[in-house]
């Protein structure tokens, strides 16, 4: 499995066996996926770039998340920071009676530094469209692309961060088993400007099982 450093010219799907070999907690969460319909792709095409803009601009993403939009709602910006190191993946949902599937969601791997996490750590996000949420898929997506993760950069431990009134955030980063690393303040943007919010910094070894922990 590649890294790639450009938009795909095709989305291609996660190899399964490979993930298998590499952390079989995500081999599962993809098989999971897939025998729902599900197809979780690594590399983002134009097209694909064009949807997950519109979902970076739904307001349970756009409004806490504004960094999004400017990463994945211009090809150049997302070109950018795929030419330093970040890696993109799709979440595809069901073939459609045109054969054609869906942008379910996206999400990111990207080395980062920062005092509070090892140095062979990558940060993660995923995000999924708000007329999906609710069906199990974040967490299951997650998996696959932490397993991905480990093929990818070699990495030991994944962090993230969300904002602490994001209970949907919360909640997946709690089945995976991430551990609480920092809590800091930092200024955000709401629908009723800016203020200062409390943001969490959480962490997880990827060796282990993706599923389990309390800290929240």
């Amino acid at each position: 499995m590649d890294l790639p450093r450009r938009l795909a010219e095709h989305a291609t799907p996660l190899p399964i066996e490979q993930l298998r070999a590499e952390l079989p907690a995500a081999a599962s969460a993809l098989a999971r996926l897939q025998e729902r319909g599900f197809m979780v792709c690594n590399g983002l095409t134009p097209e694909l770039l064009g949807e997950a803009a519109l979902i970076a601009s739904e307001p349970h993403i756009g409004v806490p998340y504004p960094e999004d939009k400017r990463t994945f709602g211009h090809d150049t910006q997302l070109d950018t920071a795929l030419q330093k190191g970040m890696a993109g993946f799709a979440l595809l949902g069901p073939q459609s009676r045109r054969h054609t599937r869906p942008l379910v969601g996206y999400g990111w791997l990207q080395d980062k530094d920062s005092e509070n996490f090892e140095s062979n750590g990558v940060q993660h996000a995923v995000r999924i469209r708000e007329k999906w949420q609710g069906q199990g898929l974040a967490a299951d997506f997650s998996r696959a692309v932490l397993g991905t993760g480990k093929v990818l950069y070699g990495a030991n431990q994944v962090r993230a961060d969300f904002w602490m009134d994001d209970r949907r955030a919360a909640h997946v980063a709690q089945q995976l088993g991430f551990s609480l690393q920092a809590c800091v303040e930092q200024e955000r943007v709401t629908q009723k400007g800016r203020v200062m919010g409390e943001k969490l910094q959480v962490a997880l070894d990827v060796q282990g099982p993706l599923q389990g922990a309390n800290y929240y």
